[in-house]
């Protein structure tokens, strides 16, 4: 009797190692799934006259992130960036651009085009604020156009360009533009974030994030000691 109760403790127990083993298993694979980050990508092109930029606009930090207005994920980050961009206004300079996940998100594309609509009368920033606070609302609507103008009314933009501009090709062409410069700095996911033309790990939050931003700013006020031999020996003069 008391070797069966041993036994069957042993097998309650190599039960428990198992499925240990196989929740770690799961969790590493759903670390690589959600790992969009790791590229090692390099940006293929300087800021643009065309990109939207925030900050301060000279900076020798820069912050850009390629994102997806009906992306969960950028979702969740956005109030962490919007955050950072009021805290560093003064000190970084901080880039959007869109990447949209057409396989999965078939209303992201209308969103970046309203955002540049937006875009047109200086509030894109202001338009990208509502987009990811009301994502929930519009995500799964099949034509959030309607919606779209409800946002821009409120921002006080004249709705008639906005509906136009969202709706034209030049709308188009920019969103496709920002997307296929993801493509070719290697970008798989959203968000993906670039410090200084360089991918980075999405920081686990908030002051993950400053501490990246605040190691940048660091490293950029660095002032090089004076080599000491190429100092100039003026004993003789």
């Amino acid at each position: 009797m008391d070797k069966q109760i041993v036994m069957k403790k042993v097998g309650v127990i190599v039960a428990w190692a198992v499925g240990i083993v196989a929740m770690l298993g799961i969790l590493v694979l759903v670390a690589t799934l959600q790992d969009n980050t790791k590229t090692g990508a390099q940006l293929t092109s300087e800021i643009l006259s065309t990109d939207h930029v925030a900050g301060k606009l000279d900076s020798k930090v820069t912050v850009l992130e390629y994102s997806d207005f009906q992306c969960p994920a950028c979702g969740l980050y956005a109030p962490i960036v919007e955050k950072l961009m009021a805290e560093y206004t003064d000190q970084v300079r901080f880039v959007y651009r869109h990447f949209p996940i057409y396989s999965k998100h078939p209303n992201a594309e209308t969103a970046a085009r309203a955002a540049e609509a937006a875009g047109q009368q200086n509030k894109f920033f202001e338009y990208a604020e509502i987009l990811f606070s009301k994502q929930q609302e519009w995500s799964d609507i099949q034509d959030p156009r309607n919606k779209f103008k409800e946002y821009a009314s409120s921002l006080g933009l004249k709705v008639d360009e906005f509906e136009k501009y969202m709706n034209s090709s030049e709308s188009k062409s920019a969103v496709t533009k920002d997307y296929q410069g993801g493509l070719k700095a290697g970008i798989n996911g959203t968000p993906t974030f670039f410090l200084n033309g360089s991918s980075i790990d999405s920081p686990n939050g908030y002051a993950a994030f400053k501490k990246v931003i605040d190691d940048a700013l660091a490293a950029s006020t660095v002032v090089a000691s004076p080599d000491p031999t190429q100092a100039t020996d003026t004993s003789s003069q």
